[in-house]
């Protein structure tokens, strides 16, 4: 049976989110920094100058923090969280004859998943794969034994 969660790459996934989150903390704090130090070196003469200068340094790092923070942190947080749950779940098995996977599909706020028809002996049921696991599932027609937790495929068996 091979083993599609590892408890090794659950902690590897927490770890590069919290890596992700201090970065973005980081960069706006820098921004932050940055503009509390430009404000404080502002004159009479320099004033227009170093306005342009903080709104240019606010903004940049406003969304290059926001942009880390979205597009980073906030999707490999969901992995992880993702990962931990499959790792502790109660796991229920089938057996049938692997169909065609569908389209990626992303769980709003969560992962992105395909969908994988499972023909089984009571009939077809519907599973779900982490999309970037679904390379490790064999081909179409496949006849495999599947574990699942919560209807995500976890760890799967060809039989031959």
């Amino acid at each position: 049976m091979t083993e599609y969660y590892s408890q090794k790459d659950c902690e590897t996934a927490g770890a590069r989110a919290g890596r992700d989150k201090w970065t973005a903390l980081g960069v706006f704090a820098a921004a932050l920094i940055a503009c509390v130090i430009l404000c404080a070196r502002v004159t009479t003469l320099n004033a227009s100058a170093f306005y342009r200068a903080v709104v240019a340094v606010s903004t940049l790092g406003g969304w290059a923090a926001i942009l880390i923070w979205i597009l980073a942190y906030r999707q490999r947080r969901a992995a992880f969280i993702h990962m931990k749950g499959m790792l502790g779940g109660q796991r229920e098995a089938f057996t049938g004859s692997l169909g065609s996977m569908g389209k990626v599909t992303r769980i709003p706020g969560s992962i992105d998943v395909r969908r994988v028809p499972v023909l089984t002996d009571e009939g077809s049921v519907s599973l779900l794969v982490y999309a970037p696991l679904a390379a490790k599932l064999p081909g179409e027609g496949a006849h495999v034994r599947l574990e699942t937790v919560s209807r995500y495929i976890v760890a799967c068996e060809v039989i031959a």
